[in-house]
């Protein structure tokens, strides 16, 4: 399947996830919506120094998760594949953010 491009005015959505819990880092997630209403597209951004390595991890989970979403993939079927406790925790920083991304899709429909 070939890539889905988004228009350049889309629908926008901003939250905030606290990783690794909730008195962790706060992580601000943008979620980019295509015109029928799907999440095509997200941004993360760590709120530390500009350069740091959490933002460079962020920016390379966002463009991963967003490549797939716009490959066909839906966040349920990323999620699946992510670890989790034996609790259906997220078990690293990426699962984390996909399961936000889940919780804004939704809340967003």
């Amino acid at each position: 399947m070939s890539r889905e491009r988004l228009p350049s005015r889309r629908r926008q959505v901003t939250d905030v996830l606290r990783y690794p819990s909730a008195n962790g880092r706060r992580i601000h997630l943008s979620a980019g919506f295509s015109p029928d209403g799907r999440l095509l597209e997200c941004f993360a951004r760590g709120g530390s120094i500009v350069g740091q390595d959490l933002d460079f991890l962020l920016d390379d989970i966002a463009v991963i998760v967003s490549r797939c979403l716009q490959h066909g993939d839906r966040l349920s079927h990323i999620a699946a594949g992510l670890g989790r406790t034996r609790e259906g925790k997220p078990t690293s920083i990426v699962a984390a953010i996909v399961d936000k991304l889940r919780e804004i899709e939704e809340g967003d429909q």
